[in-house]
């Protein structure tokens, strides 16, 4: 992975939120274009967040298809980081920059892209910006924030199996563990 200068004091990094399956072909594919309808002046680390909505339609581009085969779609999370690099626009005369590339758009560049080990529940928010505090926390390096340095999810309480109830006496043999072996528990008569 490569490192980048720092970015300035309070600023250290950006989040964005994409709709699924999008945001699973930039971490599991080779989209390294995000589409916006703005420019983007900054650069940097930024954490790829998932907004609540799929795009359903994108789900039967070919080239969509076969990039998030298998994959999971989670919503609503941060589910990776990636450096942007660059931000432009095609000229209207020159055929568009890469196959992700959407006519008319600002294409944001991306780049160091990795997935988190597992996807951190979030809401989201639009355009670019500093992500809420319960997204990251500030790195003293030139890497970015990973999950480890995330806030941890919210514990779930888990059930627990309540302990075995004690055996209850048997109307012709006492307790059951009294009962010969291979009985039943019908009355012989």
């Amino acid at each position: 992975m490569s490192t980048g200068a720092l970015p300035p004091a309070g600023d250290w990094i950006r989040g964005i939120s994409i709709k699924q399956p999008r945001a699973a072909c930039i971490l599991h594919g080779d989209k390294r274009i995000e589409n916006r309808p703005r420019p983007w002046p900054w650069r940097g680390w930024m954490l790829l967040h998932t907004s609540q909505q799929t795009d359903r339609a994108a789900l039967r581009l070919p080239p969509v298809a076969r990039t998030i085969r298998g994959s999971e779609l989670p919503t609503g999370a941060v589910i990776g980081v990636a450096r942007l690099t660059g931000c432009h626009q095609d000229s209207d005369s020159a055929p568009p920059c890469g196959p992700w590339s959407e006519p008319g758009r600002w294409h944001l560049e991306l780049d160091d892209v990795q997935e988190l080990p597992l996807p951190i529940p979030a809401r989201g928010h639009l355009g670019p910006g500093s992500p809420p505090r319960t997204w990251s926390t500030k790195s003293s390096s030139s890497s970015p924030t990973y999950a480890r340095d995330l806030p941890k999810p919210p514990r779930t309480r888990t059930a627990r199996a309540p302990a075995a109830p004690a055996p209850l006496p048997d109307r012709h043999h006492g307790a059951l563990a009294d009962r010969p072996k291979g009985g039943t528990d019908q009355e012989h008569g």
